[in-house]
């Protein structure tokens, strides 16, 4: 699944999977996206040098670039 975000949350409701007692809600987002990484984030143009970029990004562009724990 390619996303900008999930969220996994106890509740009733969406649409029924194979699994039982799993079901699945969709919807799009709506933050802008991010001209550097196309993620839709909530923080697009926090930094005004960098109206089109999400903070991460702008850590990565011009800060100490962002520490990964994974791949």
């Amino acid at each position: 699944m390619i996303t900008s975000q999930a969220k996994v949350v106890n509740g009733k409701g969406g649409a029924a999977t194979e699994l039982e007692g799993l079901s699945i809600e969709l919807s799009a987002s709506s933050h802008e996206k991010c001209e550097r990484c196309w993620h839709r984030r909530q923080d697009i143009g926090v930094d005004s040098k960098h109206p089109t970029l999400c903070a991460r990004c702008v850590e990565n562009v011009d800060g100490q670039g962002e520490v990964r724990q994974y791949a």
